[in-house]
């Protein structure tokens, strides 16, 4: 069953992304794999938060909220601090994604990665005979959507997570942090956009 999986993503040109023994060195495939993982975070966002509203009849200010109820730590700080922008800039898009990453995908997957090597002799696998790595993905994920929120957060922080646990694995801890860092910035300073512009009739 696995055999026949893996041959027809290898038809459809996915085998190299999902053979986790594959390392991107280059900086050009380094940027195809950052670019990518924020590209397909951008998609799932939008279609998640079309469906959410849809079944549960929230607006777009409300599904906001509660994506970015995470925040709401941010007012505990001094406010001198929240009247900074150059500090709150810094605080989510270079101080969040670097001790986020270390804890959710460079601990954890390191982690995973030595139970892999003990249990079958190799670093990583596919990701379709993993019996370490992919596991420790969705829990890692769906602990990361929890401490951004709720149950809702699993559905986008959580997915997120999944995405930047691969482009860990693919290129490498600032690989993961860059893509991070990229996803706050949007979230703080593009997101607040589409949906006010959502909102608008």
């Amino acid at each position: 069953m696995v055999n026949e999986m893996e041959e027809r993503i290898d038809l459809l040109g996915l085998k190299k992304a999902l053979d986790f023994g594959y390392h991107e060195h280059s900086l050009w495939g380094n940027f195809k794999i950052i670019w990518t993982a924020f590209g397909i975070s951008l998609v799932w966002t939008m279609i998640a938060t079309v469906a959410l509203g849809y079944l549960t009849a929230l607006k777009p200010n409300e599904i906001q909220a509660l994506i970015q109820a995470h925040l709401e730590i941010y007012n505990q700080l001094p406010a001198t601090i929240l009247a900074s922008p150059k500090m709150m800039f810094f605080l989510a898009c270079v101080l969040a994604p670097l001790w986020e990453e270390a804890a959710f995908r460079f601990s954890p997957l390191k982690l995973a990665k030595s139970w892999e090597f003990a249990s079958t002799g190799e670093e990583y696998g596919s990701l379709l005979t993993s019996r370490c790595l992919w596991p420790m993905m969705v829990f890692t994920s769906i602990i990361f959507g929890l401490q951004h929120g709720g149950a809702i957060n699993i559905l986008f922080q959580g997915a997120g997570g999944i995405l930047l646990a691969w482009v860990y694995v693919k290129s490498g801890y600032w690989a993961s942090v860059t893509t991070h860092a990229l996803w706050n910035f949007m979230m703080m300073y593009g997101l607040p956009a589409v949906v006010g512009a959502l909102a608008t009739p």
